[in-house]
């Protein structure tokens, strides 16, 4: 067979032509065809315009995603230091702490700014060496 049919007839005449000279018509067919290098040229076009319109868009998102992140972070900031109190019991506070030696029991025991013990451990090698603290405090 010919690899085409009816060329001789007019474009808007040969659908009808080749469905009425054919044994059979497949209605809903799907196959593929071979683009020119005009057409060609032409997907290219619209692919770069989709490229670039595409990366506008994702600039965008990032922006919208950074302000979100920005507004987000504190939160999730208070939530994981409130969760770590409930799990715990207890908070973590930056201040002061106050070592007493107790020399008899080789331990030191240590105080914050509110006078309430905090913790306590063994006394270690380099602290065996009495203050003169923990003189006057053995004194009384």
């Amino acid at each position: 067979m010919d690899k085409y049919l009816h060329q001789n007839y007019p474009l808007e005449e040969r659908a009808q032509i080749l469905r009425d000279s054919a044994d059979f018509t497949e209605e809903g067919a799907s196959y593929t065809r071979t683009l020119t290098e005009n057409e060609l040229t032409i997907e290219r076009e619209h692919l770069a315009e989709a490229s670039i319109k595409r990366s506008e868009i994702e600039d965008e998102k990032k922006e919208v995603v950074k302000d979100y992140k920005a507004k987000l972070d504190p939160l999730n900031d208070q939530i994981s230091e409130h969760l770590q109190k409930i799990k715990t019991g207890k908070e973590e506070i930056k201040g002061s702490l106050h070592g007493f030696k107790d020399h008899e029991d080789g331990t030191v025991y240590f105080y914050d700014d509110n006078g309430e013990m905090v913790y306590s451990r063994r006394l270690r090698a380099n602290e065996a060496q009495k203050t003169v603290m923990s003189v006057l405090r053995d004194a009384k």
